[in-house]
């Protein structure tokens, strides 16, 4: 192989690489199930919480918004044991080798 053909292989491969890693938006499916495994983990975590105390029936995905360039917004709605439903907002961090992470969660209404 030549010097420019070596060179243009690498360079093919430094921006596959680059494309690859570039974060997008969680597809609403994955956004289901990691809202889902977080409110487990934490009224596992956390026994005196609103969540533990009204443990989360089942989870729907409103939609999922980009903040920034690594950051995005889920508008879910919980489903509670005891028939309420629960409006959050969810932040969530994509840090590229893990994918999406939730780092901050509130409550918006409660019906």
């Amino acid at each position: 192989m030549t010097k420019r053909v070596k060179t243009n292989c690498a360079f093919f491969l430094l921006l596959l690489a680059l494309v690859a890693c570039a974060p997008g938006l969680p597809s609403p499916k994955s956004a289901h199930s990691s809202t889902t495994s977080f409110f487990k983990r934490y009224s596992k975590k956390y026994k005196q919480s609103f969540v533990a105390q009204n443990p989360v029936t089942s989870v729907a995905i409103n939609r999922v918004q980009r903040q920034s360039r690594h950051y995005a917004q889920i508008d879910a709605f919980l489903n509670l044991r005891q028939g309420e439903v629960a409006r959050v907002l969810l932040t969530i961090k994509n840090s590229p080798p893990f994918g999406w992470t939730i780092t901050s969660w509130e409550v918006l209404e409660i019906r």
